[in-house]
């Protein structure tokens, strides 16, 4: 891959970097989410330097030690290592240790999960090699990669892993920015890019789906709505690649598409102990698929607890594709976006934006200029009560250290935005605890335009959708 195919990942890029320039050996664990583009970023970080890359398929451990030495003995130029019968990886990386070339090397071990089998060595060996071998010859930078994330916290990062306390660098690689996506998906107009975005992602694999020459409406059909099409099949791998018993976790996800929950009303409706469940909540939390989240007044100890599906995809899912599968099988010439979909669209949009500033609140920051003096970003709801008054639902508080807080309002809308906003922005501030007794400031976040009166209005902020794709 080329410099000019490559596109995001600065920050990676430059850390890995880092590591390959220093003096020293480094041993960094990478890992995200299926699809997030973690292959590509070490395949490019490789390709001006000496490296020996393999990439571990799902199998024995007999078949990952042929494999491996296979790929070894092609890096090494010796043919003779293909043939060694070798059954333990300490027998493996003796050889590998013999066998590298001198000067500086990148080790990549792709998918290690898939390295790993029950009861395999293979991290009490890796420890061993680097504790007596690669960590002294300076010239080292090995790197384990997974997709499994929940294997890679837990059984590589984690303190009962042998190789704890070794790593000299984490990177969790996350989905890029909307800049980024915009110009991979090769989209020139803004609305028709957040739209992509919010169904399904900043994923760099499901951006590279996008047909440049079709419309917004025909991508989603033929991705999502015909028979056999990507995004049909595709949570059945994510789930049953990330974790196991995938068909409970399914379940979970079916009852929180509908509306967020507490674990108690996920407990009744699954009647399943809150004890197990909060198990199976944590892992999904672990891999990005569902967020936490509770009133920004609250502790971080607090008990009063939503949970809801962040993951655009997921949620796409389960709402427009999961409902019509049958339709979907025996219906593939049907437009489904148009009959099925088009009817939702609208309350779609306006839940799944707020996902998408809440994971963009770094844009709205630099808008702003607020990256100097913010502390924390969150939500705040409170039900009609005596002791809280009438209810309130706010999409967007952020609290800065120069003693000013922002009551925000994320507002997808086909028309134009007009003054009613004040006052819905003002009733949520008369609303709004403010418990540290900030000054209040108004903000909208919005794809829409705004009418003559809101246009540089003083009293409110504007983050607009260009500013999510400068």
């Amino acid at each position: 891959m080329s410099n000019l195919d490559f596109i995001g990942r600065d920050k990676e890029q430059f850390l890995l970097n880092k590591c390959y320039q220093e003096k020293r050996s480094h041993f960094s664990v990478l890992y995200g989410r299926r699809r997030i583009g973690k292959t590509e970023l070490l395949k490019h970080y490789c390709s001006d330097k000496t490296s020996f890359y393999y990439s571990a398929l799902d199998g024995t451990q007999e078949e990952q030690i042929k494999n491996f030495l296979k790929d070894f003995s092609a890096f090494a130029g010796d043919p003779l290592i293909a043939l060694l019968s070798l059954t333990a990886w300490r027998e493996v990386f003796d050889v590998v240790v013999s066998k590298l070339p001198k000067g500086k090397i990148v080790i990549v071990l792709d998918e290690f999960q898939w390295m790993c089998r029950p009861g395999s060595s293979l991290q009490s060996v890796i420890q061993h090699v680097w504790d007596h071998h690669w960590q002294y010859h300076n010239t080292v930078h090995l790197i384990l990669c997974g997709s499994s994330t929940s294997f890679m916290i837990s059984e590589v990062l984690a303190e009962k892993s042998p190789l704890f306390g070794r790593r000299t660098q984490t990177l969790e690689l996350m989905a890029l920015t909307s800049s980024e996506a915009r110009q991979l998906l090769g989209i020139k107009k803004n609305g028709d890019a957040i739209r992509y975005l919010m169904c399904f992602g900043a994923v760099p694999a499901y951006l590279k789906l996008y047909h440049r020459h079709q419309s917004f409406e025909q991508n989603i059909n033929h991705l999502s709505f015909v028979e056999n099409a990507y995004f049909v099949d595709e949570l059945k791998y994510i789930l049953s690649s990330q974790l196991k018993q995938p068909k409970k976790y399914f379940k979970i996800l079916q009852h929180l598409a509908r509306r967020s929950m507490t674990l108690t009303d996920l407990s009744r409706a699954l009647k399943t102990p809150t004890g197990s469940l909060m198990f199976n909540v944590d892992r999904l939390k672990e891999i990005g698929i569902i967020h936490e989240h509770r009133p920004i007044t609250l502790s971080e100890t607090s008990k009063t607890v939503l949970y809801k599906i962040t993951d655009e995809y997921v949620r796409f899912y389960f709402l427009f594709i999961h409902p019509n599968r049958q339709a979907i099988e025996h219906n593939s010439k049907k437009f489904i976006f148009d009959t099925l979909v088009k009817p939702q669209w609208h309350s779609y949009l306006g839940l799944a934006f707020e996902v998408f500033c809440h994971k963009n609140l770094q844009v709205i920051l630099k808008k702003l200029n607020l990256e100097d003096v913010f502390v924390r970003s969150g939500m705040y709801w409170h039900k009609s009560s005596v002791r809280h008054g009438p209810g309130v639902q706010i999409d967007l508080v952020i609290e800065c250290r120069d003693r000013t807080t922002l009551i925000g309002e994320c507002k997808w809308s086909e028309t134009q935005i007009g003054y009613e906003l004040m006052k819905e922005l003002e009733t949520k501030c008369q609303r709004y605890p403010n418990p540290k007794k900030h000054t209040l400031r108004k903000l909208l976040v919005t794809n829409a335009r705004l009418s003559p009166n809101l246009v540089d209005h003083p009293e409110l902020d504007v983050v607009g959708l260009d500013d999510f794709f400068n």
